[in-house]
């Protein structure tokens, strides 16, 4: 028997709903009436219990023979009888104290250790924990409040505890009609994912209250719209995600070289050359070793700069301008050339 801690008794924080959700498994498990005492707890027979000690004094006769031995089958009938169900009512109650320590927390199962039985425990736990009905109406109410679709799973559970504090509730000697359950419910749906869903709602219940104003509104109705409306939307999050994978998947590219172009630009500056002894590439897509890779504009790029580099500069006359000046103009421009062809290749690899 394996209960979630949060399941387990805890004290009176959470008296009533431990005691609604224990005898609902008490009850499963066929062993609730030694709890409430419908069902006595019974003692194992003793086999002299059933022998007739009435000898007769005045000597044996057949007669007395014979009711000798009819009491004796009779008696050894009771006993086998009241043996059986002794023995029945010895497995009820261990059922029921598996059942009962798998239900509590550590520290109150060693607060009832000294009980003799489950129904003594269970008695020493009705005593010490209940509380009165107006302070668990309003902790189940807060409680109530506070829940939201948000921190369940799906709808089904969402309603499932929805419908189980209503239970509680009127176990206090509460009754919560359909319209603050109906608002307690719709209180619970976000305002974002679930805005259209309430309107519509609003909209069906005001049509119910135009034709009958003293109309209840069908919690039915709201329930198979909430569940038809979660399917709806977990249907388009299915195909949402299969568009997205399905784009994903086209893509991908398919280039001849995937380590170069699928690579991220993060993990580019873990790559190193050893051609050419530069980061950001490979030996596959050097340039280097690969000159017909470089990008042609790259190229054309190059080859202007040097051809004006070995005509246009030199054979521009020297008016205002020396020897020496035109000279550290020309190598300033070989270093700005360099660094810019350092940087094309790396951000182009």
């Amino acid at each position: 028997m394996d209960v979630s801690p949060e399941r387990r008794l805890r004290g009176k924080v959470n008296f009533i709903t431990w005691k609604r959700e224990f005898e609902r498994e008490a009850k499963a498990h066929d062993v609730l009436d030694l709890f409430t005492g419908d069902k006595e707890i019974l003692e194992k027979p003793q086999k002299e219990d059933y022998i007739d000690d009435d000898d007769d004094k005045d000597g044996i006769t057949i007669a007395s023979t014979q009711k000798t031995l009819k009491n004796f089958h009779a008696n050894t009938l009771r006993y086998t009888i009241d043996y059986n169900n002794w023995k029945s009512n010895r497995d009820s109650l261990r059922t029921a104290n598996k059942l009962l320590n798998a239900w509590l927390c550590e520290s109150i199962c060693i607060k009832i250790e000294a009980a003799k039985h489950a129904k003594e425990a269970y008695d020493i736990i009705i005593a010490r924990y209940k509380i009165n009905n107006e302070r668990a109406r309003d902790e189940l109410l807060s409680e109530m409040r506070k829940l939201n679709i948000e921190n369940c799973v799906d709808v089904t559970e969402y309603l499932n505890k929805l419908r189980r504090f209503r239970s509680d509730l009127a176990g206090v000697d509460y009754k919560l009609t359909d319209g603050l359950y109906v608002t307690a419910l719709l209180d619970g749906l976000d305002n974002k994912k679930w805005a259209s869903f309430k309107d519509k709602w609003d909209t069906i219940r005001a049509i119910q209250l135009d034709a009958n104003p003293d109309a209840a509104p069908s919690i039915d109705l709201l329930e198979e719209r909430l569940h038809n409306k979660a399917l709806t939307k977990q249907r388009r999050e299915d195909e949402k995600r299969k568009q997205d994978k399905a784009k994903t998947k086209a893509n991908v590219r398919t280039d001849p070289y995937p380590s170069f172009y699928s690579t991220k630009e993060e993990d580019r500056n873990q790559v190193k050359c050893n051609a050419c002894s530069k980061t950001g590439h490979t030996k596959v897509t050097c340039w280097k070793l690969h000159p017909e890779k470089t990008p042609r504009a790259l190229k054309d790029r190059i080859q202007s700069q040097t051809n004006n580099k070995g005509g246009s500069r030199f054979t521009k006359p020297a008016d205002s301008t020396t020897i020496g000046d035109m000279a550290a103009f020309v190598a300033a421009d070989v270093v700005d050339f360099k660094t810019k062809l350092d940087a094309t290749t790396s951000i182009d690899a």
